[in-house]
């Protein structure tokens, strides 16, 4: 993958996702990208509600950090955080790192949609095995019969 195949994929993401819920009005975090193949610098910028992604160097930004794609992905979908990262030695950070955790509040967790249980399609027996069968009316009034019984002789 380049690098620019790698940006539009996180760009989509995040401009299709974007609720941020930090405190901060504003961050901008340049990130760079370390894999081999789709090594490269974009920034993601935060301003009074809204959220830009570009391509390009941000030389005036609260924090800059160096991560790998895959690490990047993680980031953003809440499995790791930048503290950890940190420790871990899977990112580089230089600067407010307050901001660097911004990143974590741009994509919301993905909520798992709750499965309906399946209900099986009625086909046409299953649909005539449970209608009760339909009375047949009479054509006219003598074509009725006497529904009374008839009286039983006591012993």
């Amino acid at each position: 993958m380049t690098f620019i195949q790698a940006f539009n994929k996180i760009s989509e993401r995040i401009n299709g996702n974007a609720k941020v819920t930090t405190d901060k009005d504003f961050f901008a975090i340049q990130v760079e990208l370390t894999n081999k193949d789709c090594s490269g610098i974009f920034y993601i910028k935060y301003e009074y509600g809204n959220l830009s992604i570009e391509p390009y160097d941000y030389r005036d930004n609260s924090v800059a950090i160096s991560l790998s794609y895959l690490t990047f992905n993680k980031l953003i979908d809440g499995r790791i955080d930048v503290a950890s990262g940190i420790a871990s030695g899977n990112i580089d950070a230089v600067g407010d790192l307050t901001a660097a955790e911004a990143i974590c509040s741009i994509v919301p967790k993905e909520e798992k949609p709750v499965a309906k249980k399946a209900v099986p399609a009625k086909t046409e027996n299953a649909k005539a095995e449970t209608e009760k069968p339909k009375a047949k009316k009479p054509a006219n009034k003598s074509a009725k019969t006497d529904s009374k019984k008839a009286p039983t002789k006591k012993k």
